[in-house]
Order: structure tokens, then sequence, then C-alpha cells
């Protein structure tokens, strides 16, 4: 395989995220969305100007949009329903939570910082297959991705790894902090 050039994959992806950046305000729930209305109203409070504002506010969840562009294509799914389904997920396994935490966690040398980018490139690494894997089991049919979610959650093979993640972040919300180590 030769690597495709970039030109073809700005071309490829440029459009779907352009419809992204323009939706996601209606896209984003929960923590996400309460989150970057927060930045949003701080940067309009301070006077930055109401496009540039939204811009950066809304900046952390679409730097998803390569991730849900790619899932989108290779299930042959509209970018929009695939982006309310990435965001739903990551409601209901504390994705988001749990990424804005470990980005706050103190490094002090460059092995630590190191770690901690593998860690959150695995994180969203595995939030970009949960997404296609629910998909996959939904199928064309996945109108409500809240409800192809649900499905998937609940589907006998799903119901191990999905009771696990939940009580694995919910171990993670009563710890003080979190630590690398």
């Amino acid at each position: 395989d030769s690597p495709i050039p970039v030109t073809d994959l700005v071309a490829r992806y440029q459009p779907s995220i352009a419809e992204l950046r323009e939706n996601l305000p209606d896209l984003l729930t929960g923590e996400r969305k309460a989150f970057s209305e927060d930045r949003l109203r701080r940067y309009l409070d301070r006077g930055v100007p109401a496009d540039l504002a939204k811009t950066i506010a809304y900046s952390l969840p679409l730097s998803a949009a390569c991730d849900i562009v790619h899932v989108a294509a290779e299930q042959e799914m509209p970018t929009l329903l695939t982006a309310k389904l990435h965001f739903a997920i990551s409601n209901s396994f504390g994705i988001a939570w749990l990424s804005h935490k470990a980005e706050s966690i103190s490094h002090s040398t460059p092995w630590q910082q190191q770690a901690l980018d593998g860690v959150l490139n695995d994180l969203h690494d595995c939030h970009r297959k949960i997404t296609g894997k629910v998909l996959t089991v939904a199928g064309e049919s996945c109108s409500d991705p809240a409800i192809c979610l649900a499905d998937w959650q609940h589907a006998p093979a799903q119901q191990t790894l999905s009771n696990g993640l939940q009580a694995l972040l919910e171990d993670f919300k009563q710890q003080p902090t979190l630590d690398l180590s």
C-alpha cells in the first residue's frame, strides 16, 4: 500500500469536518455540552468575538472529528449520526470525564508526559473502536444513537465489556485524583 497524498485526505475529510463543526453544539450532550457551553460563556463574557469564542469553546470535542469521519466512512453511515453515537458513547462510559481528568494529571518529566499521551491515545482509540462496533451491530437500522448504544450494551456478547467499563469508571470517580502509577 502506498501512502495517500495529504491533499486527497483533506478533500475526503474536509466537507464532513465542516458539517460537524457547524452542527457540534447540537450534537453534544451531557458533560461535553456543559463544558463547551461554559467555555463559550466565559469567552463571550471576556469580550471575545462570538465566532472566535465558539471556535475555541468547541475545539476539544471537535478534536474527535477525524475519528468520527473515519468511522462514518468505514461503516457507510451518515457523519452526523455517527457523531451523535460517538458523543453518546462518551457520556455513557465517561470518556469525556476520564479524558479531562487524565489531562489534568501533573507530570514533571518527559517520560510521564509520554505515558500520559499513550494512555489518552489508547482511550481515544478504544472510543473509536466502540463507535464502529456499535454501528456494525446496529447497521442501517441505527436511526437513534441512544437506542443503538443501549441495544449494544445489553446484548449478551457485550454485557461483560459494558458492565466492566461502567464499574471501572465508577472506581475512577471514587478516587480523589487520578495517577498514572
